[in-house]
């Protein structure tokens, strides 16, 4: 096959499109955030409830791949975990270490990035489980 001007142009802009997408999904995600509702199939829980059940946490994404799992209960420990995209923003793998410190990846799909909310899921139709959160402001130093 014969690759004319106009083709390689067009793979080129892809590719720059696919970049910069990621680099702006970086930004828009590297905040603290506090999970406001979870979804799991036709439940939701809200964040009053959340809050009840000592369950409600905050997640920080920094530039340079570190997630930090905030718990609400000062008991709980917080976890230092890493981050990275896939799929040029469409999809987000948090890196932890379970029980026995083994590697455990986690993909879970952006459904929504904006200023103010960050949606993340996570499953498939019947186990799909949908975290919702808001943006609280910039990652601690």
């Amino acid at each position: 096959m014969k690759i004319t001007p106009n083709i390689f142009f067009v793979v080129i802009l892809l590719f720059l499109t696919s970049k910069s997408y990621a680099q702006d999904a970086t930004k828009a995600i590297c905040y603290r955030w506090e999970l406001t509702s979870l979804s799991m199939g036709a439940r939701t829980i809200e964040t009053a409830e959340l809050r009840q059940k000592k369950n409600n946490m905050n997640m920080e994404f920094g530039e340079e791949g570190a997630c930090t799992v905030i718990p609400s209960i000062q008991e709980a420990p917080i976890k230092k975990n890493k981050w990275r995209w896939e799929e040029e923003g469409k999809s987000i793998v948090i890196i932890t270490l379970d029980e026995k410190n083994k590697r455990v990846n986690q993909t879970f799909k952006v459904e929504k990035l904006t200023p103010k909310t960050l949606v993340l899921s996570i499953g498939d139709n019947k186990n799909k489980e949908i975290f919702t959160y808001k943006n609280v402001g910039k990652v601690r130093k």
